[in-house]
Parts: structure tokens; C-alpha cells; sequence
């Protein structure tokens, strides 16, 4: 089970840092939960009413949700497990992850999840909801902590990579039974959503970065048939239920 907010708060006092400051680059959930008590404290709302308020709503994204959904809600996709020896998968088991909510338990739609990406492709001077300024999405879609090969870093929440001569920035997502990635091309104001409600090893993500789509979606299930129309392609395992979505996004 995932702490309480104040069972993380207790287990402050007891950790040493990883690493020196600023001498290497690290993924922390724990900094990502921090920042959302952080938000808490200075906003005076509590972190979930307050993203609702300043950016969901703002945005249109009426299907995300901050905290956890009820396991019987219907809006939320049936989550599955690993494919097993006889081709068979379990349901999953649902996922609250509680104090560190900020980090890691968004719900959301394809939909919504277009609206943030048109968000990134868009600048203060359109008339739709902009709630940062260009230049401040700028700042969190440049690199702030280089790779050494020097095609790779991380901006503000975004993982940047240079393949095959285009930049793009994104970030994914997992939880048991539930797999979401996030790819945008500024350049060409363009991006790429695929959601999943099947864990599928590593090679999803993989071939997902490698931004080789029919690969990513084989990957997942070699007999999946996908169909292809106004650019979205979905798979489905007819045996399970559980469904794969590729949407391609253009500015708005």
C-alpha cells in the first residue's frame, strides 16, 4: 500500500539525500508529492481542488480526476494484468496511491489528455484557455539537466529526446494494469497519445520512444488488429477487453 500524506511526512525526518545536490539527475515521486503539499500550503486549498480549479476546469478536461475513482466507477477502464503462459490475463487489483497523489494518480480520458497536449502546442496569444504564459511552458518544455550523449534530458516534468533530427518532450505513466504515454513535437505542432489498460513488459514503452506506433502497438499483443481512421488507431483483444488508443494531435 501506498503512505499517507502523513505517513510521508513522518518518513522525512528518517531519509538521506541520494545524491549530492546537483551532481546527478534523479526521478523522485517523493519531490513530485512534496511539490503538491507545497502547492497545498501556499494556495491554502487542498492540492486536489485546487488543480481542478486552476487547470482541469479552465482546460475543458471535465473526465480527469486527481484523487483515486471508486473501482466501480464506470467511467474508468477494467485494468489487466500480464499476459500469461496460456494467453490469459487477470484483472488487476485497483491502485490508490494516497499520499503521493500528486506524483502518481491522475485519471484521465484520450480526450482530456489532448486538451493538455493542445495546451503545450499554443501560446498567450490565441483566445482559448491558456492558463500559463508562453513563455512559462517554454521554460518547462527546454532542457534544464543534459544527458551526456547529449540527445536526451529533462525539462520541468518533461523527458526531452532528439531522434532521427526531431526534438519532442512527454512523459508516461503506470500503475498495475494501466500504461499512458505522452509525445509532443513542438516543432510540428504535433502529439501522440497512447493509453493502455494491460500491463505489456517493456517493449511498449520502448517502442513508443522509438515513436515506431505500429511496433508500439504490436508489441502489446502480436494478433491485435488495428484500425485506422482520421488519425486514431485502436487495438482490441476481443478475448479480454482490455484496448490499446494511438491519437494523433494537431494544434488548436
Amino acid at each position: 500500500d501506498f503512505p499517507t500524506a502523513a505517513r510521508l511526512r513522518e518518513g522525512l525526518t528518517l531519509l538521506d539525500g541520494a545524491a549530492t545536490t546537483e551532481t546527478q539527475w534523479k526521478y523522485s515521486n517523493l519531490a513530485l508529492a512534496l511539490a503538491g503539499d507545497i502547492v497545498q500550503a501556499v494556495s491554502g486549498e487542498p492540492y486536489a481542488a485546487y488543480v481542478k480549479g486552476h487547470i482541469l476546469d479552465p482546460l475543458g478536461m471535465k473526465d480527469t480526476l486527481v484523487l483515486s475513482p471508486a473501482p466501480d466507477d464506470p467511467r474508468l477502464a477494467r485494468a489487466y494484468g500480464r499476459r500469461m503462459p496460456d494467453g490469459s490475463r487477470a484483472p488487476a487489483p485497483h491502485v490508490d496511491t494516497r499520499g503521493i497523489s500528486a506524483a502518481a494518480n491522475m485519471t484521465t480520458s484520450v480526450t482530456d489528455l489532448a486538451r493538455f497536449a493542445m495546451l503545450q502546442l499554443r501560446d498567450a496569444s490565441v483566445s482559448a484557455a491558456q492558463i500559463l504564459r508562453g513563455s512559462t511552458l517554454r521554460e518547462m518544455q527546454r532542457i534544464h539537466w543534459l544527458e551526456p550523449d547529449w540527445q536526451a534530458g529533462w525539462g520541468l516534468g518533461f523527458r526531452i529526446q532528439r531522434l532521427g533530427g526531431k526534438t519532442s518532450f512527454g512523459h508516461g505513466g503506470s500503475l498495475p494494469g494501466y500504461r499512458t504515454q505522452l509525445r509532443i513535437w513542438p516543432a510540428e505542432k504535433l502529439a501522440v497519445i497512447a493509453m493502455t489498460n494491460a500491463d505489456a513488459a517493456r517493449a511498449f514503452i520502448d517502442a513508443f520512444n522509438r515513436h515506431d506506433l505500429d511496433a508500439f502497438a504490436m508489441t502489446v499483443h502480436p494478433e491485435v488488429e488495428l484500425h485506422a481512421a482520421r488519425g486514431v488507431r485502436v487495438g482490441v483483444d476481443l478475448a479480454t477487453g482490455w484496448s490499446l488508443v494511438v491519437v494523433v494531435v494537431g494544434a488548436v
